[in-house]
């Protein structure tokens, strides 16, 4: 058994080795400048998955590109990524104030939804596809919020599938305090409701409904 033990290291070793020194790395969603010839304005493509990292290329952007002082559009084109990393870049739409917008049959989703609805201004397209779903809420937040309760409220913890998206009652409330000043509430209605890995996809009506209220501009394209 022994022998056949050492037979398997080696075997296996240079293959461990390997793994360990075969970098692995996690590529941010692609950020750059895009120039048109006919247009003054200043126009930033972020497309892929959110990361952490993305805010700080869009104000190396920002701060040496010749976008300062032009009006500038963030062009989302994702299926969202890391919640941290969509929140820091909605603090950089808000610093710098740029507009938002998702191209034609382009997707915003999740992380990418909310990047884009925080834009000053928010551009959509009839085709384009827009989605979010239930607030993602850490399951140590959960806790504390279970613990808090008056030992009339004590009883079975609510359902909170996987540990980490709640559905319903007061956390919603809670999660959804961003959300308030970007989207309308009988939107965010529709979409906390969802269950994990579920997305509420905006309809042409609600596209339209956003459109009339103020929030967005609907192309019709």
């Amino acid at each position: 058994m022994k022998n056949q033990y050492k037979v398997l290291m080696v075997v296996l070793s240079p293959l461990l080795l390997l793994m360990l020194l075969t970098p692995t790395t996690v590529e941010a969603a692609n950020i750059e400048r895009v120039k048109f010839e006919d247009s003054n304005d200043c126009y930033i493509n972020l497309d892929g998955d959110i990361k952490d990292s993305d805010a700080k290329e869009i104000v190396t952007l920002m701060e040496n590109d010749d976008c300062v002082g032009k009006t500038t559009t963030l062009v989302v084109n994702s299926t969202g990524g890391s919640q941290k990393g969509g929140k820091y870049v909605q603090d950089a739409i808000e610093f710098y104030k740029l507009n938002t917008k998702v191209n034609p049959k382009g997707i915003a989703v999740s992380a990418g939804f909310t990047i884009l609805m925080s834009g000053e201004e928010v551009t959509i397209s009839d085709s384009s596809r827009i989605g979010h779903h239930s607030p993602w809420i850490p399951e140590t937040t959960y806790n504390l919020f279970y613990m808090s309760r008056s030992p009339i409220q004590k009883g079975p913890k609510p359902l909170l599938p996987y540990g980490h998206m709640l559905i319903g009652q007061q956390m919603i409330v809670d999660a959804i305090a961003d959300d308030i000043d970007i989207v309308p509430a009988w939107l965010i209605v529709k979409y906390a409701v969802e269950i994990e890995g579920s997305v509420y996809w905006l309809t042409p009506v609600d596209k339209l409904k956003l459109h009339k209220e103020g929030f967005v501009t609907l192309l019709n394209n």
